[in-house]
């Protein structure tokens, strides 16, 4: 059962790099709202609920909104996230009591800026999207004047936890996770290729069995959803070491492998081609594609690949040299004879 769980789960998140990414986050909401349990058991503050989740909920919303691509980028970004939720904090606070018209056209503002900062700078449009929620949140909260350092503390201590989650708990290495993205995809490939040659071993004539086909069908699915995925985490992200020229010639790579494969299944779902050829050139073409299969899935070498694709080369050469060296059939005279030229 297990098994079958993180089978799925790699597919639609390969690498595990939203997963790794999700148990950091927890770990440090969790963390952060332990933090602040205890410090305000320790000096006996009157209801401690409202700003240990005040703190927790800082440090979630920080991990989810902080999007800079590189880590000491997010970590330079969470400490400005702890000023301006700061100054949010007291704005608000002091605005709430004085003027509430004025802590709403604050709130406007801050969402203004949200989106007209997206262009300019990614860090100044996250810092706004964080303004704002902790603009609502106090403002909701209804916090007192003598209560003010208590929730700057919070804020502050919500993400601390979530930047020493980035360099201590599960610490993301994008190009580790890159490779086990594509050593998955290469799996997913040879499961679907696999799939293939069973089809075209078990299947004589006519179309493949239903069931045949939709284990076909699911092989492509992952293959396709495990791509999308990959994609997914490599557009717009700084890997260290990987040009942008790397990153797209692997985007094209993994579409053509995407591609090629559902070409061949779609072969096979109607495999009655396979009568016609002669057998030792069915034979060849069973080989080779269980051959790739082996290589996809066992995760071979370079060398042992590059043996693989020179099997599909000889299995060209083989059909060119058996079609141009077949002899041509004439066609029937019907007893008759082409009368002779006289001169």
């Amino acid at each position: 059962m297990m098994a079958r769980v993180v089978a799925r789960l790699e597919v639609v998140d390969p690498g595990f790099a939203r997963t790794r990414h999700g148990a950091r986050t927890a770990c440090a909401t969790v963390l952060s709202g332990l933090t602040l349990a205890l410090v305000t058991s320790m000096f006996g503050v009157a209801e401690p609920l409202q700003i240990t989740l005040f703190g927790a909920g800082a440090c979630f919303f920080g991990a989810l909104l902080v999007t800079d691509p590189h880590r000491s980028d997010r970590a330079h970004t969470f400490g400005w996230a702890a000023v301006v939720s700061a100054v949010a904090i007291v704005v608000t606070a002091e605005l709430s009591r004085t003027a509430v018209w004025a802590a709403v056209a604050l709130l406007v503002l801050q969402m203004f800026l949200s989106y007209a900062l997206r262009c300019w700078s990614l860090r100044a449009r996250n810092l706004a999207v964080i303004g704002a929620l902790i603009t609502f949140l106090a403002g909701a909260g209804r916090i007192t004047s003598d209560r003010i350092g208590w929730f700057v503390l919070a804020s502050t201590v919500g993400f601390a936890w979530v930047t020493v989650s980035e360099y201590v708990i599960l610490p993301d290495d994008p190009v580790r996770s890159l490779k086990r993205s594509v050593d998955v995809f290469c799996r997913s490939a040879g499961d679907a290729v696999a799939s293939v040659v069973d089809t075209l071993t078990t299947t004589c004539d006519g179309n493949a069995p239903d069931r045949a086909a939709k284990a076909l069908r699911r092989s492509l699915d992952r293959v396709m959803r495990c791509r999308t995925a990959i994609e997914s985490r490599v557009s717009g992200a700084l890997l260290p070491g990987l040009g942008q020229h790397d990153v797209e010639q692997l985007r094209v790579a993994l579409y053509c492998a995407e591609r090629g494969i559902e070409e061949v299944i779609n072969q096979t779902n109607d495999p009655r081609w396979m009568n016609t050829l002669p057998d030792d050139i069915a034979g060849s073409i069973v080989s080779t594609l269980q051959a790739l299969a082996n290589a996809l899935s066992d995760n071979t070498d370079a060398r042992s690949l590059d043996s693989v694709a020179r099997e599909p080369q000889y299995l060209r050469d083989h059909l060119h040299d058996t079609t141009t060296t077949a002899p041509t059939a004439r066609p029937p005279n019907n007893g008759r004879t082409r009368p002779r030229r006289t001169e």
